[in-house]
């Protein structure tokens, strides 16, 4: 009878072993899987932020292409007006 209970009694603590081992390893994917998603978001975030960034960059960059530009057209101007009106005197 003490066998019995002896051999039912250890039955029923690898089950209870082999149960909170399989749940660990359920949590664990769990938590995995969570980890990773959280890591996708944060790289989405961070791939967005690179991006308005570089979306930043390009407009301040087209920005300082028009000034240049558009100095360079008022030089012209200038240089113009200047000979112009140094050639219609001489």
């Amino acid at each position: 009878m003490t066998a019995m209970r002896r051999k039912d009694t250890l039955e029923k603590r690898e089950e209870k072993d082999w149960t909170k081992q399989k749940k660990k390893v359920y949590e664990k994917e769990n938590d995995e899987g969570d980890y990773d998603e959280q890591n996708e978001e944060e790289e989405e975030v961070e791939e967005e932020e690179e991006e308005e960034e570089e979306e930043e960059e390009e407009e301040e960059e087209e920005e300082e292409e028009e000034e240049e530009e558009e100095e360079e057209e008022e030089e012209e101007e200038e240089e113009e007006e200047e000979g112009g009106g140094g050639g219609g005197r001489g």
